[in-house]
Parts: C-alpha cells; structure tokens; sequence
C-alpha cells in the first residue's frame, strides 16, 4: 500500500482547516514569547493532538511544542530526522474568520476571490495555476490571508505522525517534529532548545517561491549596517556656507550607492542593500540597511562599501559627520548543509519517488533553518504546496498536501534504498 493511502491522510484538510481558524498572527511590538495568545492556544491544540496519537510531546515555556516518534526499526545506524513548521501567521495581515473556499478538480479557468476588490487568480499572472489542473484547491475569500504559511505545514507533519503511528509495518527510524512560533518576526527559533529535538539533520517545511518541486538549502547571508549622520544646524535663513542638514547628508551617502544592489533590481544570487530604516532631524540623522548576499565575504564587502562611501564624504564635508557601525545577522545554511549532505540526499529521492523533477533555487531571505544551523543542525527547505503567501490571494493545492506527506513518509522510511547518485542536486 502506498503511504500516500495509509489510514490518517484522510484527516488531512480536518486538520488544516481547525488550525486556520485560529488567529495567531505574530506581534512584532509584543515583547513576549510567543508575541500573541493564539499561538499559544494552537501550540495546547498540536499538544493534546500530538499526545493523542501517542507522540511523545511537550510544550516549552516558550509556546514551541516538540514532538518525538521512537524508531521501529530493527535496523541500526538509521539518521534522526526532523521536521519543523511554525504556527505563526504574518503580523498586519488579516487572519481572523477566514472563510475558506474549496475548488474541486479545478479546471484552469480564472478564480475570482472577490469581485468587488478585484482579487483574481488567472493563470495570465500566475503562471503555477495550469500546473494545478485537476487539483483540489482551497482558496481565501479576499478579505483574509488563509494561513497556509505554515498551517498547511503544520497539517502535513501532524498527518505524517497520524500515518507512522497507525501503521507500525511501515519501518522508520527516530522521527522529530517542532512546531516553532513567532517565525515570521524571527523571534522564536531564539528560544528553541536543540536538547528537545536532537536529529541528525531536518527539514523546515514551509513555503518558498511557489514550487512544491524545489528543494532549497542556500539562504541569504544577513547583516545589517548602522549609519549615524551628525549635521550642523543653524536658522535656514541664515545658514548659507554653514548650515549641514544631516537628512540630506544622508540621502546623498544612500544616492552613492550602487542601484544594482537595491532590491527592486536584484535577483538570482545578487546581493541586496535594503535601506530600512530611516529616521532624521536636521542636527542628526539615523539610517539602518540590510544587506545580504550568497556568499559571506561579499556581504562583509557590501557593508565595507557603505562604510567607503561614509568616509568619502567626511573627507568631502571637512569634519566626521558619519559613523558606521557593521555586524553579521545569519549565516548561509549550505555550509551547514554541506557538511551532511544526506539530508538533500533523503529529500531528493522521496521527492523523485513521488513523481517530481526536484529543482533547487537560492532562498532569497530566511527560514527557521537558519537558527537550527547555528546549534549545527542541517535543515534545507521542502514547500508546502502553498502559493501567494503573504497575500489575500493565498491558496493551497489539497492534491500536493498529500504529495508532500508521501514525500515526508518516503525521508523517514527505514527501508527507501539511498544511491550516491542523488546527490547531483540541480
């Protein structure tokens, strides 16, 4: 029997839509962890689930619930693996009473989610729909975000457990999950204690870039450059020759800097200066960029430039109006990956198995592997089945949710023959 059609995948959309209807949108002006209680009320949720199914879980005074599968295999050497989802939703984006909306078998015509705002989906502007042809969907009604990052997640790993669980032929090893909080203000994964999940390597499972097909384990190296600008005040009527205006002081050091590197231009592996924060009176001017490239040399060498471009106009003005502060936020996850290579080697050929072309794209941001490669963790990144996060116009595949908890089953089976061969990622 395929594990795609073991006891427990039925539950699967249940279970996805019992986490939707809870709101747990993250707070980035709380300075609590988890930052608001409906993340705290799904984390009791996933608890009582996970302890049901009879997973050994428990809930951190953080809200992060952990959950450990012993291995049933008689055969030794077998890896730990784990998963990691997050029950947050983004802050600033309406979660509350979603309204789910169901396509079956969809058909490839334009989805119209709300008429009124003129919220469509049309494979004319996205591109992944004619690929989702005779797929189940689930989509929003426009007026809310669903929650799909990372509820569909969330769904498909209690799913995969409900599955090993009740089908105790089907051989793994020791399986973990961790379903963090607070991911989408990048808080959470500070307080996470590797003590409670101590795999081998693991995988985030969330969504990136629309593509159930990617297996991604690059992300962006991040810093972040600090620029305090100092002016020379005095009444503007009288201020010819000596007035400096530390905000247009500041616009021309942000004007010298090389547009290529502004996000609206950058892509692919290009690195990004971000200006992020600005904030100015005419005596000082505070300016914060993030800055991120693939490769941790170049990012130091992109925040070296605005410190070049710094000095250059002291020497123009005469005197040391701007001082420039640097540090290093995350590093890449492929060193860490690199150094356990099995984890793209599992994921490639559960996913081959399951019918797909695996394709590997750079993560032009972040994920919760990031933190789990700092404690020396390998963690790449498998999707979701989700599409258009961060948006009204969020939708999930039901036919590649089940996908992705075949492909799950298929990393921790203790009897999924493993060839060298699968290491040529793409």
């Amino acid at each position: 029997m395929s594990p795609a059609n073991m006891s427990g995948m039925d539950r699967l959309v249940e279970r996805f839509l019992s986490y939707i209807a809870i709101d747990t949108s993250s707070d980035p002006a709380s300075d609590r962890i988890p930052s608001t209680a409906g993340q705290l009320t799904l984390g009791k949720k996933l608890l009582e689930e996970l302890s049901r199914l009879g997973v050994r879980a428990q809930m951190d005074k953080n809200g992060i619930v952990y959950g450990h599968l012993p291995a049933n295999s008689r055969k030794s050497g077998l890896p730990a693996i784990g998963f990691v989802a997050h029950m947050d939703t983004p802050p600033g984006l309406n979660s509350r009473g979603i309204r789910p909306r169901f396509i079956k078998n969809y058909d490839g015509s334009p989805i119209i989610l709300h008429e009124k705002n003129q919220l469509i989906l049309a494979p004319e502007q996205d591109p992944f729909l004619p690929g989702l042809i005779g797929h189940d969907l689930i989509t929003t009604d426009g007026t809310t975000i669903l929650g799909a990052d990372d509820k569909a997640g969330i769904a498909e790993l209690v799913t995969m457990l409900d599955i090993l669980v009740h089908n105790p032929g089907f051989a793994h090893g020791p399986v973990y999950t961790a379903f963090s909080v607070d991911e989408e203000i990048g808080r959470g994964m500070a307080c996470f204690d590797p003590e409670l999940f101590p795999c081998d390597f693991a995988y985030t499972v969330d969504i990136d870039g629309n593509d159930i097909s990617c297996l991604d384990y690059e992300t962006f190296c991040g810093g972040w450059t600090e620029v305090n600008v100092l002016g020379r005040p005095m009444h503007p009527g009288t201020g010819a020759g000596i007035l400096r205006n530390a905000c247009t002081m500041a616009m021309e050091l942000h004007c010298s800097l090389p547009l290529r590197l502004d996000p609206y231009y950058s892509r692919e592996y290009e690195g990004i200066i971000h200006l992020a924060a600005f904030t100015g009176r005419p005596e000082h001017a505070h300016v914060r960029y993030r800055v991120c490239s693939f490769e941790e040399n170049v990012l130091w060498e992109q925040m070296h430039q605005i410190e070049r471009a710094a000095k250059a106009l002291n020497t123009a003005y005469g005197f040391p109006a701007f001082s420039v502060s640097m540090r290093q936020s995350s590093p890449n996850i492929k060193t860490c990956v690199m150094r356990d290579p099995r984890c793209l080697e599992y994921a490639k050929r559960a996913m081959a198995a399951a019918g797909l072309l695996v394709k590997h794209r750079p993560i032009r941001g972040g994920t919760d592997g990031i933190p789990l490669a700092e404690r020396g963790i390998p963690a790449p990144n498998l999707n979701n089945g989700s599409y258009h996060a961060l948006s009204f116009q969020e939708m999930v595949s039901v036919t590649q949710m089940k996908q992705c908890v075949e492909i799950f089953l298929k990393i921790v089976s203790a009897d999924a023959p493993l060839s060298p061969a699968f290491l040529m990622i793409r």
